[in-house]
């Protein structure tokens, strides 16, 4: 069976990406947080300020590198080794009279979900950050508001008509977007997708049944720590961490199960049937647990 690519459907996907990620630019570049007012004596706003762990950069770069490298490995795996015994079972491709291998159909498709949810992940924390406006818990350190920051004679009025005296107008603008945690919304996010993606994509044991089980083990543990990194550093509440990780699951997930459909994707050749999986627990004719 032969599918046709068209170049309509390659142009169309990139356009609906790209406009998907204008409003991050819109947000970075022009977008203020919403200023929220504070008590002065309120303690969860008064650490000092800390340089983080990981940084946004560093988040961000190497999360998409581990699942971009997470994708390509799979798919290059699932066509030298897993599928190589049933060649003839797999759809070919055709671009303009030429034949196109399924593994670039492959990485297009899942790659290019992946990169879509990461966008979407990015929007959905852009909003709450800008809309909500929550203060860090670093806030005061930063911020060295003219009102209730040395003094704090009216504990109980909530503060709004203040100005910020800090010197890094960048710093203070990051302040206020504390609700919720984008490095746990984004780390939990890749954690999510590239786990069901590498559980559906691998079919059959791989060198060791426990290998994807480990490496999906790794990516959720790596998440968490990032995820904790957050309050340790005095860069957000444990609530804003817990909403970025529900946040990040749910969008992985999501992505996973009903937009990139990585289980209604396995493509597992007809001839690896029932028979197939038996032979591998049924020896000299004793069940066996395979190991």
């Amino acid at each position: 069976m032969a599918y046709t690519i068209r170049i309509s459907r390659v142009v169309g996907d990139i356009v609906v990406i790209a406009c998907c990620a204008i409003p991050l630019l819109l947000f970075e570049l022009l977008a203020k947080p919403y200023k929220r007012g504070f008590y002065c004596d309120d303690e969860s706003i008064r650490y000092p300020f800390r340089k983080s762990q990981v940084s946004r950069q560093i988040c961000a770069i190497v999360g998409t590198i581990v699942g971009l490298v997470i994708i390509i490995i799979t798919e290059i795996f699932r066509v030298l080794v897993l599928d190589r015994k049933y060649e003839n079972e797999f759809v070919t491709y055709m671009f303009k009279g030429h034949d196109v291998h399924r593994i670039v159909v492959r990485l297009y498709c899942f790659i290019g979900y992946f990169l879509l949810g990461i966008v979407f992940n990015q929007l959905l924390v852009d909003i709450g950050k800008y809309t909500i406006g929550r203060q860090r818990p670093h806030f005061m350190d930063v911020c060295q508001p003219s009102r209730g920051y040395n003094e704090c004679t009216t504990p109980n009025k909530y503060i709004t008509d203040f100005t910020c005296t800090g010197t890094d107008q960048y710093l203070i603008n990051e302040s206020m977007l504390s609700f919720f945690s984008g490095h746990s919304a984004f780390s939990f996010y890749v954690a999510w997708f590239c786990s069901l993606y590498l559980r559906a994509r691998i079919y059959r044991p791989v060198f060791s049944r426990i290998l994807v089980p480990a490496i999906q083990f790794l990516l959720l543990g790596t998440a968490g720590w990032v995820a904790l990194t957050r309050i340790s550093d005095y860069k957000h509440h444990w609530s804003d961490v817990l909403v970025g990780a529900l946040l990040g699951s749910a969008v992985g997930i999501l992505m996973a199960l009903f937009v990139a459909e990585v289980f209604d994707r396995r493509e597992i050749p007809t001839s690896y049937s029932s028979l197939d999986k038996l032979s591998s627990v049924v020896k000299n004719g004793h069940i066996i647990i395979p190991l």
